[in-house]
């Protein structure tokens, strides 16, 4: 039971046990509220007395060792127990003299045994009602304390907040500190409501007018504060609130301080009331010019547009508004400007401007309506500037929303004009910008390539001039685009290359990012990189979002990619799926550009299908009219040669003919090579349809000389089934065979045969896996072949050129035996080979794979995995050593869709394979050390980490892996995969022979490195 809420704990010591329990039983029967405590001698009752707050305690004074007068004694010198009451019970009725020693060691009373059960109990309730009554006295003491020592608190606290204002606190001032700390309720220490409620009010108004204008601010930077402070050292105050912790944050390096999110809104409704409309609005304003003057023009802008200074917003745009759409704060301003009212902006040229250039970001279809408006107003006023801006933005809306070429190639004209007549009145950034427009217009409008190089040139001249890296990028992407329709991959591969070094210096949200990406898609698609290519894109659509790809012509561009790459990869089916996908997302409704092309891509599918070519023709014709309508001469020569497929496939020559000499004369007529390859193969496929042969030869004889001379291994509107019909042709008519046996191998993964038939090569996978593959299907596990035969078919896929002497060969699988015995078990390991091999194969004879010439064993017409994997990491090795980290990351992204594990894994290999095993795998962790750094250089820890981590399970004791991923995890404050890593490396060490003391000692030096690093 308890009394009240209290449960009391007595302690019973008496070194006879039979007493004891006695006792015990006694209080627990009676006074079931009371916990007993039993100890047999005084050292027990001392630990148990230290480990339990002690209410009252009953001792036995005759104990050994230590009586009860001493443990009476040492009770009463804790200051934590001396105000336990002690009951001493004594074997008689306690003389005069026991009575005064224990009086004296600080005994409360005294019992005699035998002890009546009645008198001991009610010694007992005595003794706890009075510990009861002490214990709340000691309450109440403690909160009068309490009480005393928040009030002095308070007063101090607030003294000292009025002290740090750095005004005299006078008399008046401590008067009022001591009249607010006596508001605060008792039982409360200081929060929100109390300080921005009746507290506040109460203090003098230079305080509140102070606190109430910083409120309006998002953050406090100190120049800032002082500026607006009505108190003299604003500094002190806002310094002593965040030594306090009263809901202010501060950043030391920014000299910034910042409201905590409730109080802020708190003061800020508040200052509504307290400030005039027009104290507000100097706030703001003071807030926009010091941020001017910071270079920060975005944050300004928004402190105008919150005050409703339109006029003075306008101002700001037509000074700075060119670094805000070429600079990082782009993809804010979209924000700031969404916040201003439309009708404001439709009032004002250049509110309406970044009105539509926020829209083109965003939501590309209402742009229009806000640019033209805009240069009608700038005309209207004569501002050049405003014009030129506008004009540029309405060039640019012509590609992203699929406006008419033609309204395009107008405001080209007027561009030319402004720059010419107004040379010396317009900067670096404006003369970049308005040769960057020139260039569009010279490419996707006047089909003029030769100056759109001139243009972006100049232009880039500009941007390096005024030093503008978000001008200089999509200039670079600009002439990487030149260089990819003139077919000169190398120019396209140096401007990416440059541009992506470029590109670390922005901000990840800046569009340029996107930009650089969907031209390394195009890019891959052209130089026949299909592997690097899916990855690409699909990392790109996951993230950009599906949001994104609706609103942005992004979308339907990655889609025609993707449909083109899976087209000559034969996955037609997957074509269809994806055009069904892009009708289903409406991707392509606000771009006719692209929307034909998707209705061309639709026929091109239905060729196939005799009862739908009605609809072929009528989504050709509508294609056709609705692309020759927009220009574009990328569009349109694309246009052409499906259609001319297409007509091809449904019989219609003449017109297919016609379509594809008109495609010819205009991409020779530009200079425009890219697409010119597709027109020479339509040429020959079509030739071939009308059973031409000869005919077909001058078109394919143009094709493979072109492509060999830009060494190109894709073109448009390539298919496995159209190069099935041409290269074996090529090779049989001796018409530039090389390069044609080289695409079947890179395409079909077939080699040609000298009288035309094509031959499936076979795939040997030994990374990670043993296995044998052909027209990819897996024909055969190598652990279904007998040990030697293994050997034999590895050391003959590692030699070089796959050709091996016999006697060599014998001398290393047989060494110890005499060369017949040795020549024997060849011919027993080959034969059961050859006829395993045979057996296995889907087309071919083993006659086409492995023979024995001349006492020279040669393997031919396979492709390694391994092999294919040493080579794509040497190049990626060669181009980081020439800095070009680009395509270095590329090379080992290649490399790393050929790596699968180790090389013959688990199986057992002679000392020369096993010194390749070894040698590959240790290729593969020097490209995890140098392909991770390239990831987090470009901010893709992720995979930076998930690369780290396998390579420490290929080699758990590879320091340089170790530190880079502990490092990375570390710096992302992630101390549990941090500190995990280090135990697996400990463990490891451990286990690879180091002492205990020594891989201490490591692991500890590598964690001091990475924190000073």
């Amino acid at each position: 039971m308890k009394e009240g809420n209290q449960l009391f704990n007595l302690l019973l010591v008496d070194d006879n046990p039979t007493n004891l329990s006695l006792l015990a039983q006694i209080v627990e029967m009676d006074l079931p509220q009371v916990r007993v405590l039993t100890a047999e001698s005084a050292a027990a009752a001392l630990e148990l007395a230290q480990q339990n707050e002690i209410d009252g305690a009953f001792v036995d004074v005759q104990m050994p060792v230590t009586s009860g007068l001493e443990l009476c004694r040492q009770l009463k010198e804790d200051p934590r127990l001396c105000q336990t009451p002690v009951v001493l019970m004594t074997a008689h009725i306690a003389t005069a003299q026991l009575r005064a020693e224990g009086l004296e060691a600080g005994a409360y009373d005294f019992i005699s045994q035998p002890i009546s059960n009645v008198e001991m109990l009610a010694r007992i309730r005595v003794m706890l009602r009075l510990r009861q009554n002490e214990k709340q006295l000691i309450k109440s003491n403690t909160e009068l304390r309490r009480q005393v020592a928040v009030k002095t608190s308070n007063l101090r606290w607030l003294s000292g907040l009025l002290l740090a204002g750095g005004d005299a606190v006078a008399e008046e001032d401590r008067e009022l500190a001591l009249k607010l700390s006596s508001r605060l309720p008792e039982d409360s220490q200081f929060n929100i409501e109390q300080f921005s409620g009746q507290l506040f009010q109460e203090m003098p108004l230079r305080w509140r007018r102070t606190v109430l204008k910083l409120a309006l601010l998002e953050e406090i930077p100190l120049g800032l504060a002082e500026r607006l402070a009505e108190i003299s050292d604003i500094e002190g105050a806002l310094d002593y609130l965040w030594r306090h912790n009263f809901f202010l944050d501060q950043d030391h390096a920014a000299d910034r301080f910042r409201l905590q999110e409730t109080l802020r809104e708190r003061f800020r409704r508040q200052a509504e009331l307290a400030l005039t409309e027009q104290e507000r609005g100097e706030v703001h304003g003071m807030a926009a010019d010091w941020y001017l003057q910071q270079g920060q023009p975005l944050i300004a802008l928004n402190y105008l547009q919150t005050a409703g200074l339109f006029s003075e917003a306008e101002l700001l745009l037509s000074q700075y508004g060119i670094a805000l759409v070429a600079g990082k704060w782009l993809p804010g301003l979209a924000d700031v400007m969404e916040r201003i009212p439309q009708e404001m902006a439709a009032k004002r040229g250049w509110l309406a401007l970044f009105s539509g250039i926020s829209k083109q970001q965003r939501q590309p279809q209402e742009a229009h309506e806000w640019l033209e408006l805009a240069r009608t107003r700038f005309v209207a006023t004569r501002e050049v500037h405003g014009e030129l801006l506008a004009l540029t933005f309405q060039v640019v809306q012509c590609l992203i929303a699929g406006a008419n070429f033609s309204l395009g190639a107008e405001a080209v004209l007027r561009i030319e004009e402004i720059l010419s007549q107004y040379q010396e009145q317009l900067d670096s950034f404006y003369q970049a910008s308005g040769h960057g427009a020139l260039a569009i217009g010279a490419i996707f409008f006047n089909q003029d390539l030769a100056s759109a190089d001139l243009h972006v040139r100049e232009g880039l001249q500009f941007a390096i001039k005024s030093s503008s890296v978000e001008l200089q990028v999509p200039l670079r992407l600009f002439l990487a685009y030149l260089g990819l329709l003139q077919a000169r991959y190398p120019l396209a591969v140096a401007e990416l290359e440059a541009s992506h070094a470029l590109i670390a210096e922005l901000p990840q949200a800046d569009p340029c990012r996107v930009l650089q990406q969907v031209m390394s898609c195009d890019l891959l698609l052209r130089t026949g990189d299909y592997a690097n290519f899916h990855e690409l894109h699909q990392r790109l659509e996951l993230a950009l979002g599906r949001s994104y790809l609706q609103q942005n012509t992004i979308g339907p561009i990655l889609c025609r990619f993707l449909v083109e790459v899976l087209l000559a990869e034969g996955q037609q089916h997957l074509v269809r799926d994806r055009l069904d996908v892009c009708a289903e997302e409406d991707f392509v409704v606000c771009n006719p550009h692209l929307q034909g092309m998707m209705l061309q891509y639709r026929a091109l599918l239905w060729c196939g299908e005799s009862e739908k070519h009605h609809s072929i023709r009528s989504d050709l014709q509508r294609s056709l009219e609705l692309l020759d309508k927009q220009g574009g001469l990328r569009h349109v020569l694309q246009s052409k040669i499906i259609a001319a497929s297409c007509f091809t496939q449904t019989g219609d020559y003449l017109r297919a003919e016609q379509l594809l000499q008109q495609a010819l004369e205009l991409s020779v007529a530009q200079d425009e090579v890219l697409l010119r390859p597709a027109i020479f193969a339509q040429q020959a496929a079509l030739c071939l349809c009308r059973q031409l042969e000869q005919a077909a030869l001058a078109p394919l004889q143009q094709l493979l000389e072109l492509l060999e001379q830009k060494k190109q291994q894709h073109f448009f509107l390539l298919t496995p089934a159209l190069l099935r019909r041409l290269l074996p042709l090529a090779v049989q008519q001796q018409v530039t065979p090389d390069w044609a046996e080289r695409m079947a191998q890179h395409h079909l993964t077939c080699t040609v045969q000298a009288d035309g038939a094509l031959l499936p090569l076979l795939e040997i996978k030994t990374l990670g896996r043993s296995e044998i593959y052909q027209q990819g299907k897996k024909i055969l596990d190598c652990s279904e072949l007998g040990s030697l035969s293994r050997q034999l078919l590895i050391l003959l896929l590692m030699a070089p050129n796959h050709r091996l002497g016999l006697d060599h060969l014998l001398g290393l699988l047989w060494p110890e035996s005499s060369s017949t015995r040795a020549r024997a078990s060849f011919d027993s390991n080959f034969s059961r080979l050859r006829k395993t091999l045979d057996a296995a194969l889907l087309c071919g004879s083993i006659r086409d794979y492995l023979v024995l010439e001349r006492g020279v064993l040669i393997l031919r017409n396979i492709c390694a995995d391994c092999q294919q994997f040493d080579d794509s990491v040497k190049k990626g090795q060669l181009h980081l050593r020439r800095q070009e980290l680009w395509q270095a990351g590329l090379a080992f992204r290649t490399a790393n869709h050929f790596w699968q594990g180790t090389f013959l894994a688990g199986q057992d290999l002679p000392d020369e394979l096993f010194v390749e095993q070894q040698r590959l795998t240790e290729l593969r962790l020097d490209m995890v050390e140098s392909w991770s750094d390239l990831l987090l250089r470009d901010d893709a820890g992720e995979e930076a980490a998930a690369l780290l981590q396998e390579g420490i399970r290929l080699e758990p004791t590879r320091e340089p892996l170790v530190r880079r991923l502990y490092g990375y995890h570390s710096g992302r404050r992630k101390s549990v995969q941090a500190k995990k890593i280090l135990e697996f490396y400990y463990q490891a060490l451990l286990a690879d022979d180091y002492s205990a003391a020594d891989a201490s000692e490591i692991v500890q030096a590598l964690e001091c490195d990475a924190r000073q690093f």
